[in-house]
Parts: structure tokens; sequence; C-alpha cells
């Protein structure tokens, strides 16, 4: 929906290498975060933490390592280089907490969320001297898949003699949430289809013996 300029490679200099070191005008990361924390300590049978992570960064030269051309590689990496790390998760909250019944039975549960990890619309460009590659069709990070979110708890059941043994069963992604955590972003190829999901509940059962 869009035109986009790439630069064709002078055809003499297909095959030069030349490495150069230095601080390239242009290079960003720039990162701003906020962090709360709450936490109950161990009284009256129960305790808790409570966090919550909001944080955004623009950069032009991503922390991961990606397809597309380096931003300083070509004047093609150069396209469309600033907007959201691919790293950059918005928001993230955890809450989790304990409770010990009188009986030993303890009830533990820690629910997460977050926001998507954003990823880039690429496209693929073929005909030029330079072969085929990839130049980012939107602005870094302008796509996100689905917030995750999820419930763990675990059960333990206590026994006092003669030592201590504890029966436990665990269950992870309570709600089966089967959020899209990973996206094709190659345009006219597979951007926007779901390549992987988060993964499904499951139950674990465990035997604990303390002397």
């Amino acid at each position: 929906d869009a035109t986009i300029v790439v630069y064709n490679q002078d055809a003499d200099t297909i095959g030069n290498n030349r490495l150069q070191i230095t601080n390239p005008e242009g290079a960003k990361r720039d990162y701003k975060g906020l962090e709360i924390t709450a936490s109950k300590r161990f009284r009256n049978n129960w305790q808790g933490v409570a966090s919550l992570v909001w944080s955004e960064m623009a950069v032009t030269q991503s922390t991961l390592a990606l397809g597309v051309l380096g931003t300083f590689d070509s004047p093609n990496g150069a396209i469309n280089a600033l907007g959201r790390d691919e790293a950059n998760q918005t928001v993230q909250f955890k809450l989790q907490g304990t409770y010990m019944f009188d009986f030993g039975l303890g009830v533990s549960g820690l629910y997460r969320f977050r926001t998507g990890t954003p990823y880039t619309r690429e496209l693929s460009v073929s005909g030029l001297n330079q072969g085929t590659f990839n130049v980012r069709a939107e602005p870094r990070g302008s796509s996100t898949p689905d917030n995750v979110s999820t419930l763990d708890l675990r059960f333990e059941q206590r026994f006092f003699a003669p030592a201590q043994l504890g029966l436990i069963v665990d269950v992870f992604n309570l709600f089966n949430s089967n959020a899209s955590v990973d996206e094709g972003h190659i345009t006219s190829f597979n951007y926007g289809e779901t390549l992987s999901v988060l993964s499904p509940r499951v139950v674990r059962l465990g035997l604990r013996y303390t002397w």
C-alpha cells in the first residue's frame, strides 16, 4: 500500500569488501522504562509479590540478530530503520502469591501478562545487481502479535511423619491460552500468518521428600 525506493548496487563494486570500524551517524538505542513492585512478606499464612514494567525502546539498530540487512550495511538497510525494538514488550505484569492452610496444603499461583513482541513487515526485492534481499516495508516494530496472559498454579499437600513428604500438582497455562506468539513478516508470502502459539495446558505431578 505504499511506494518504497530501494537502491541498486554499482555492478563494479560487487564482490568488493571494505571494513570500517566506527560509530556511524544515526545509530540509536533509546530506552525509557518504569518499574513498580509491591511485596507482602509471609504473615497470616500468605505472601505475595506484584510487579509492573512499562517500557519503550526506539532503535535504529536492533538488539536482536534479524534477517533483514543491517542498518549500516547499505542504504537499503536504513529504510524504515527507526522504530520499536523487536525485543521490547511494552507492558509486563506479574502477580504471584502463596497461601498455606492449617492442614498442610499450600497453594501458589503466578499470573503473567505481557504485550506481544513487535516485529517488522518486510518486502522481498529481486532483480538488482546485489541479488535478492529484504527491506522493511513499514517502520521497525509496527506489527504486534497477540498479548499473552497465563496463570500457573501449584498445589502441595505436606505430610510430616516421620519426615516431610509433599505431594505436588503443577498446572501450567491453566486456561489453555493459544495466543499467537510468532507471525510471518514477509509481504505476499506469510505476513500475519501464525507461525507458533503458546504452549498448551500442562499438568505435572511430583513428589517431594525432605529429611
